[in-house]
């Protein structure tokens, strides 16, 4: 099942509000200052874990891939897992459900 684009700028328009920020950049960064507690946590790998926290700073992923010293096609396969460990379509969703302002 597709998430519908209105549905994913409904989550981003709460996180935004809940962070009092503008753009998605600025979301990433609040959230990856509190990425020790979760408010409703996820199924991350120890890799995985160390792909989202780089993500949620706002890192890219040639600089990721530089960092954990892999390949930028392994960041992008740790993503994929992710999100479907989480049942996500979206790292923006994956990040709305860490911060449970993602209604299923």
């Amino acid at each position: 099942m597709r998430t519908s684009r209105k549905l994913i700028h409904l989550h981003l328009s709460r996180i935004r509000k809940k962070f009092s920020v503008h753009t998605t950049i600025e979301i990433m960064r609040c959230t990856g200052e509190t990425l020790a507690y979760p408010k409703h946590p996820i199924k991350l790998t120890p890799r995985g874990a160390e792909v989202f926290r780089l993500s949620l700073s706002g890192v890219n992923t040639t600089r990721i891939a530089r960092c954990l010293k892999i390949s930028r096609s392994g960041v992008r396969r740790h993503r994929e897992k992710m999100l479907m460990a989480n049942g996500c379509n979206s790292m923006l969703e994956l990040v709305a459900k860490y911060y449970g302002t993602y209604a299923e």
